[in-house]
């Protein structure tokens, strides 16, 4: 079946109120010794986060309201419930879970296809599928893969299961094929709490449920070149964790307390000591910020030699290294050079650059003959990538967005200091089996 659009009909969204309508004002036409001023409402947010706050009705309502403004009415609508499960603890009729409940069903009411998809085309309706892209929300389908500003849809061609878009940009012609998400549950009470986990989760993949099979996962690794990706800008200095496994024997008398770019060392060091009898070549460190360097068949002493040359500073840019072992890998293959199977660990706290990087991991797929013959694996230093949506999406949404394999894996902090480095990079390889 193909549609060139879909519409409900609607016009310009009514606006959810704002919460500045709530804050009590001055009576002037009181005496001056009468006046009293009850309270205010003093939320703030940062218009740029993507991950909703994990407590505060007022600051999720508040990035729902932002968010409906902007169109994306799909993590409005999130935000809203979140805000609505918040403000339900003081009672179904508070007003300000009457307030929520109204901005969920606003919210709702505009959300069809496109907004699924995660674009929205010129004109008041947003739920034209065809014409030229206003706006891209990330971490959506569409943001994932690759559908950007400016870009013209020239027609949507809706199946059973999936739509397949026909794009211009500049000359050039694409073709983008999408599954379609699953529609939205706008129930509030069971789903709502199921916002809490998608919207203010720890916000990646599966956990580990049979971590008795690691171990012997570690020697598939023998059947790769693995890079470790390290991260060594200027947060990398702050703390990792108190009593945090990986710690150097040195820090013991400091509570445990080792900086994240120590606790990559250590963790970067075990690993091959772990695989050293798979891994002859020895492994390739690429340490980076906004630069990047490639130090190739590194072992044992090498690999503390390298740590001890670096000290964090800079900013963070994945796309870079990323995308130069992507391309470097490809290119050995097509031109029928030997080339083994790579796994790559991202060791990093922060995630600038994932969204550059997004479309060249998808393209990636595309030029593979096996789903584990490239692995990435994203693993968080510290807790400052928690609730990411971004590597959520990486991780989960990547063949809907159009990647021929899943070949993003992502662990939180908390795991790989339970599990370790080695572990970690296993897992990615029987992902089915340890999160089932």
């Amino acid at each position: 079946m193909a549609l060139a659009q879909i519409k409900d009909g609607s016009k310009t969204p009514k606006m959810p109120i704002k919460l500045e309508a709530l804050t009590p004002k001055i009576d002037t036409s009181t005496p001056a010794s009468d006046k009293l001023l009850q309270g205010s409402v003093q939320d703030t947010f940062n218009p740029e986060v993507l991950q909703i706050p994990k407590s505060g009705f007022g600051k999720a309502y508040d990035i729902g309201l932002k968010l409906y403004t902007d169109g994306d009415y799909v993590r409005s609508l999130n935000a809203f419930k979140l805000s609505y499960l918040r403000a339900s603890k003081h009672g179904l009729n508070d007003p300000r879970s009457q307030m929520a409940k109204q901005a969920v069903e606003m919210a709702k009411s505009h959300i069809g296809l496109a907004s699924r998809l995660g674009y929205k085309v010129e004109g008041k309706d947003s739920n034209l599928l065809t014409g030229k892209v206003e706006k891209v929300f990330p971490p959506s389908l569409a943001w994932l893969s690759g559908i950007k500003q400016d870009d013209r849809i020239l027609k949507a061609q809706v199946g059973k299961t999936d739509v397949t878009l026909t794009l211009r940009r500049g000359a050039k012609t694409f073709q983008i094929t999408l599954r379609i998400p699953a529609a939205i549950d706008g129930g509030l009470i069971a789903d709502t709490r199921n916002a809490t986990t998608s919207s203010g989760g720890d916000g990646f993949g599966a956990p580990i449920k049979h971590p008795e099979l690691l171990g012997p996962a570690i020697k598939l690794l023998g059947n790769y070149d693995c890079y470790l990706v390290v991260d060594v800008s200027g947060s990398m200095a702050s703390e990792a964790s108190n009593g945090t496994s990986g710690a150097s024997p040195s820090s013991s008398s400091n509570s445990g307390r080792v900086s994240k770019w120590n606790w990559c060392q250590n963790q970067s060091t075990s690993f091959y000591n772990d695989v050293a009898k798979f891994m002859p070549q020895g492994i390739t460190v690429v340490p980076f910020n906004d630069k990047f360097s490639v130090a190739p068949n590194l072992k044992g002493r090498q690999i503390e030699s390298l740590f001890a040359q670096l000290g964090p500073e800079g900013g963070t840019d994945i796309a870079g290294p990323l995308d130069y072992i992507l391309s470097d890998y490809l290119s050995k293959k097509s031109r029928k050079q030997k080339a083994r199977p790579i796994a790559i660990a991202v060791m990093t706290d922060g995630e600038c650059g994932l969204q550059e990087i997004a479309d060249t991991i998808i393209d990636a797929t595309h030029q593979m003959t096996h789903p584990k013959e490239i692995v990435i694996t994203f693993l968080s230093i510290g807790d400052t990538t928690a609730g990411s949506p971004v590597l959520r999406a990486l991780d989960d949404d990547l063949v809907s967005a159009g990647a021929k394999y899943d070949i993003v894996d992502t662990r939180s902090f908390e795991e790989l200091s339970r599990y370790g480095l080695t572990k970690a990079l296993a897992a990615a390889l029987i992902e089915e089996k340890v999160e089932k």
